[in-house]
């Protein structure tokens, strides 16, 4: 006779059914209600009453898998603002795996929702920060990916509305602008975190593709937070210094601003 599968196994299987069905369905599928069922069965195994850290991972992915159906949800900002304080809690949590797959919602709302992430940008950028600077490698990835993910929505938005390559004043550029002299900072930083030898690491490689969005994002507003670390570290001894200042510089050199400094 089998042995009868514990309550908390039962939960952990149940959200991981709800997140590969919600992978496969589109909120054109169900009707609102059914929505809210689905929405409310993966928040309750967030909840700090559930004990279990295998169910909360279960139910962050399933709220991954779910965002794409909660359009409605996110509409309304008392809904939106309880599912964004269900991701930020889960992005502090104990368990690594748990603040990637964190990370991995903030990434998807990037894209999905960008246009009401406004009033979580302060909250979002101390997160991501503090992940790119001292977590697990597996979630500071995923924290970078946010920032390049914002940076693709601001391209493509000003792509859409100002199509001449030559303007460095795009009209959307809203949330990276605001992040600068935040966020470049940390991205060079992170350019120096290089294995020993020739390989060069998960992170910096990240940092370095996100750099270079930023720029793109941007124009020359970029070059007064890269011009001082480039002056700085092009001539220090260690190799991976120098490495990192000339990826900065080749990142920037054309720009009006850097070729004037």
């Amino acid at each position: 006779m089998s042995e009868q599968a514990s309550p908390a196994t039962l939960k952990q299987s149940t959200l991981e059914t709800l997140g590969y069905l919600c992978e496969d369905i589109s909120h054109e599928d169900l009707v609102q209600e059914e929505v809210n069922t689905v929405l409310q069965a993966i928040i309750n195994g967030t909840q700090q009453s559930e004990t279990n850290t295998q169910v909360h991972l279960a139910a962050i992915k399933a709220l991954h898998h779910a965002l794409d159906i909660a359009q409605v949800n996110f509409d309304y900002k008392d809904h939106r603002d309880f599912i964004m304080r269900i991701v930020f809690d889960k992005a502090m949590s104990h368990e690594a795996e748990i603040r990637h797959a964190a990370f991995e919602c903030l990434v998807s709302i990037a894209s999905i929702y960008y246009e009401v992430m406004e009033q979580y940008m302060g909250t979002i950028g101390l997160l991501t920060s503090e992940a790119i600077n001292g977590d697990e490698e597996s979630v500071a990835l995923k924290a970078l990916e946010f920032w390049s993910s914002i940076c693709n929505v601001e391209i493509e938005l000003q792509e859409f509305e100002n199509p001449d390559p030559s303007d460095w004043s795009p009209p959307h550029s809203g949330f990276i602008r605001w992040a600068l002299p935040h966020l470049v900072p940390v991205l060079l930083e992170t350019l120096l975190k290089q294995d020993q030898g020739d390989h060069v690491s998960n992170l910096s490689i990240a940092a370095g593709t996100c750099l270079g969005l930023v720029a793109r994002t941007v124009g020359d507003d970029i070059v007064p937070f890269v011009r001082s670390f480039v002056e700085a570290k092009i001539s220090e001894p260690h190799w991976s210094s120098r490495e990192a200042a000339t990826y900065a510089l080749g990142i920037n050199f054309g720009r009006a601003k850097f070729c004037q400094a």
